[in-house]
């Protein structure tokens, strides 16, 4: 099954990346042909193992003591050779067949080759390959199925009559089997009625999912589900104690993929949101509540993610009981948010199909402002009265069996049943689950009647609006429910791996592809680049001249840096918060500076990687203020941090007995939030400041937008700005200058009483930091003396490296200068690392 997996895999995958980096997505007919050979001998082969191993089942558990006998190494090796044969050999059947067809067409709408379309390109119909069609359905379709439910039925009817421990067994043995295939044959079966029944009303996102799902999904979750299924973490609720879990073997796996999920999740979501809030055309009814739905999967993400995140770097998976509390309230908010929303959306629909000359009337601004504010407020309100009777129970248990605490497990620790909960639970379903089930049901009902009765193209668009609404709607109730259903009936036979799945499915799921389906397939919403690009202001970023060959090596150079910068800086982040033993002035000072690494890493590469792919390197008038402004913030924090952390080294070498009590906790917090702040507000002003000009030019010689060169396009001298920049200038380079030369002259003084051994722990420490600072400002420097004097006599490599190496050396060598070779950090990075690759 694994080796199948990556035949798909790699069939599908090499032309898809390579696709996605090209302008043209071409493929040669004999490469076409090819995929498609590998393709649906993926496919069958994948049916014909699945029915084998379903075999495999019937027999250990239906004939135990013949087990050893019937599935000898001999028979088993037979039957797996059987089973790929027979994908390889009528693969080439089919494809041989196909090869024959004279074709007149050349456009597939889909990602791939495959059989189906390329038929579809005939110029003329053809039997044969229909007639064998239906033949290999018959053969990969129906006898499997019908294998694998007969199967399936002798086992249920075996396990009856077992007990209690025997069955929990014979269902956590057959149920990951039976999910497995049939997530392979939804899909599998989708496409093909599609192709069959010309389904093209089906909507383009969910066409495009249904066609990859089989191809992705199976190969991805079948090394879980039959790999490393059998491992078990546990998660522990703080109580005044805990012990230390055991390890997972794939801990930075799937931190990685956590850390991926969260950012993607929320920079989507919260993109999305900007432009429905920054644009007048999106302010209608159905905009508003999506808007909601994407603010409202930002709970939900915030509420799971950091605290997975955090734990899957911890030894210890613990929480203080009020942390419990206040995850458990935000996880429930955002449950019940998600249906009020999806419910008042339903109603959206259904007055726009079926009442649609009323739709302005009754659909008000002020009534979707008062719908949404009802949807949210009800998920806060109902959630509150739910953690207060929680917290007034008794609690005698202290481990919580999931990845994060909610509701009904903290509920299961109490010393007594807790009734008024449970009571208070039941209602709760009520309102948040069944009225609105009904809601929905009853509206959709009312929209496919009226949809019978309009015209082919109008039932068309129906569906298009409202399957999309549905499939949202039971991804998100499916694992609710299911998670519901588990803690109210103590279905405990249930497979871990389908356990963790399925609670954590409706938390990260929905979040993740509303965008997609709400914001990226809604052609309004998708086309806003490009209508901002037309009607407003639109900024030319000049710095890199014409796309050339070197455009693709430039890419990968950039997103490799990126990767590396932020994963860096973020991993020495995380190590940081999660030991206490780093919670010393020193250590969080770097902190704040990883902090603003990732700032200005993300202030820059996203935008610089898109323009190395495109043709026209434009930016909105909105965007390059708000990267100007991230740039400049990042470049503040950087002087004052830096700044600090020089004070930090002249208290502990010329002031040591008294360092304890000049940097105590707060005393270091402070100083590291005033740095912060610092460099937040400073920023806001100039930039204000830049935004009041009226600007006669658009093009930016640079690979981003900085304040100076904004100013330089305004059609007057910016008298004002220049004051203030040489006030700025002022504060944020001469005086953190004079700090630190001033503490260093202070520091060298004291280090030349020093002994020699003295003298060489003061140089390590200094000479680091004073590199890191001179890095920083030559760099920043030079930026400012050219924009200052116009010194457009300087090289164009030049000015290429010193405007972009301020903003990528600083963050790229601080976690190598700062962390690394650090000893206290280094020893707790290979500690971590230790514990991932080697979890005995």
């Amino acid at each position: 099954l694994f080796a199948n997996g990556l035949v798909g895999n790699s069939a599908l995958f090499p032309k898809l990346i390579s696709d996605l980096l090209s302008e043209k997505k071409i493929i040669s007919l004999t490469a076409c042909y090819i995929q498609t050979y590998f393709l649906h001998t993926y496919m069958a082969n994948e049916v014909a193992i699945l029915t084998m191993m379903a075999y495999d089942r019937y027999v250990a558990i239906c004939n135990p003591l013949r087990y050893v006998n019937i599935l000898t190494n001999t028979n088993t090796c037979m039957l797996s050779l059987a089973a790929c044969l027979y994908g390889i050999l009528i693969t080439i059947i089919v494809v041989v067949l196909t090869i024959r067809l004279q074709l007149c067409g050349s456009i597939i709408h889909k990602h791939y080759c495959d059989n189906m379309s390329i038929v579809k390109l005939a110029c003329a119909p053809s039997t044969v390959n229909s007639i064998f069609g239906l033949f290999v359905i018959g053969l990969t379709v129906i006898i499997p199925l019908t294998v694998i439910v007969g199967s399936y039925i002798q086992i249920a009817m075996i396990s009856l009559k077992a007990s209690k421990g025997a069955q929990g067994k014979v269902y956590q043995t057959c149920i990951t089997h039976l999910l497995t295939f049939f997530c392979f044959l939804t899909g599998g079966l989708f496409v093909l009625i599609q192709h069959r029944l010309n389904a093209d009303f089906v909507p383009y996102p969910v066409h495009v999912f249904m066609s990859l799902e089989y191809l992705i999904v199976p190969p991805l979750f079948n090394p879980l589900i039959y790999g490393i299924r059998t491992a078990q973490l546990n998660w522990y609720f703080f109580l005044g104690g805990g012990s230390l879990p055991p390890r997972e073997e794939f801990t930075l796996w799937y931190f990685i993929c956590a850390l991926l999920l969260y950012a993607i999740t929320f920079s989507v979501n919260f993109l999305l949101i900007i432009v429905i809030i920054l644009k007048k055309s999106l302010h209608e009814p159905m905009f508003i509540f999506v808007c909601s739905l994407f603010a409202n999967g930002l709970v939900g993400n915030s509420a799971l993610f950091p605290k997975l995140i955090s734990d899957l770097l911890s030894e210890k998976k613990i929480i203080s009981r009020t942390a419990c509390y206040i995850q458990t309230y935000f996880v429930h908010t955002y449950m019940a948010n998600e249906l009020t929303i999806l419910t008042v959306m339903a109603y959206d629909r259904y007055v726009a199909i079926c009442n649609p000359l009323r739709y302005v009337n009754i659909l008000t601004n002020t009534n979707t402002c008062v719908l949404s504010l009802a949807a949210c407020l009800y998920g806060i309100l109902i959630t509150i009265i739910g953690i207060i009777l929680l917290t007034r129970l008794q609690l005698c248990g202290s481990t919580i069996h999931k990845h994060y605490c909610d509701n009904m497990s903290i509920a299961k620790l109490a010393c007594v049943g807790g009734n008024v909960n449970s009571i208070f639970g039941l209602f709760v379903i009520g309102l948040t689950v069944i009225i609105p089930l009904m809601v929905i049901v009853g509206s959709y009902i009312q929209i496919a009647m009226i949809s019978l009765k309009a015209s082919k193209d109008a039932r068309g668009k129906v569906y298009q609006t409202c399957i999309t609404h549905l499939l949202t709607f039971f991804s998100f109730l499916i694992g609710a429910l299911f998670v519901l259903i588990q803690h109210r009936l103590n279905a405990d036979f249930v497979p871990y791996p389908v356990h963790v799945f399925m609670s954590l499915e409706y938390l990260i799921v929905p979040p993740l592809f509303n965008p997609l389906i709400y914001g990226i397939r809604t052609e309004k919403i998708r086309n806003e680049g490009s209508h901002t690009q037309s009607q407003d202001h639109v900024f030319l970023l000049n710095g890199f001249g014409e796309k050339g060959p070197l455009s693709y090596l430039y890419f990968i150079c950039a997103l490799l840096l990126y990767a590396i910068t932020f994963s860096v800086n973020f991993l020495l982040i995380i190590v940081i918060i999660l030991k206490k033993s780093l919670h010393e002035p020193m250590f969080i000072f770097v902190y704040s500076l990883f902090a603003n690494g990732l700032v200005g890493n993300s202030a820059l590469f996203p935008k610089l990687i898109s323009d190395l792919l495109s043709e026209e390197k434009i930016i909105s008038r909105t965007a390059c203020y708000i990267q100007a402004y991230f740039i400049l913030t990042y470049m503040t924090n950087e002087v004052t941090i830096l700044t600090v952390m020089a004070y930090n080294r002249y208290v502990a070498i010329c002031n040591p007995l008294r360092y304890v009590n000049i940097l105590t906790k707060t005393n270091t917090f402070m100083l590291s939030l005033a740095a912060c702040l610092y460099g937040i507000l400073i920023p806001m002003i100039g930039l204000i400041l830049t935004t009041r000009l009226q600007l006669c030019g658009s093009t930016i010689h640079k690979h981003y937008c900085d304040n100076m060169s904004i100013i330089k396009l305004a059609c007057v001298g910016g008298n004002v700005n220049s004051i203030f920049g040489l006030f700025v200038v002022g504060l944020t380079v001469i005086i953190p200058l004079i700090v630190i030369v001033g503490s260093y002259l202070q520091i060298a003084m004291i280090s030349l009483k020093a002994s020699k051994e003295g003298r060489g722990k003061v140089y390590q420490t200094c000479i680091t930091h004073l590199l890191t600072f001179f890095s920083f400002l030559i760099g920043s420097l030079f930026i400012l003396i050219q924009h200052r004097l116009n010194a457009d006599f300087v090289p164009y490599p030049v000015h290429v490296f010193m405007s972009l190496e301020y903003l990528i050396v600083p963050p790229l060598f601080n976690p190598l200068i700062y962390g690394i070779r650090t000893e206290k950090i280094r020893n707790e990075v290979i500690k971590l690392f230790r514990r991932i690759i080697n979890p005995s």
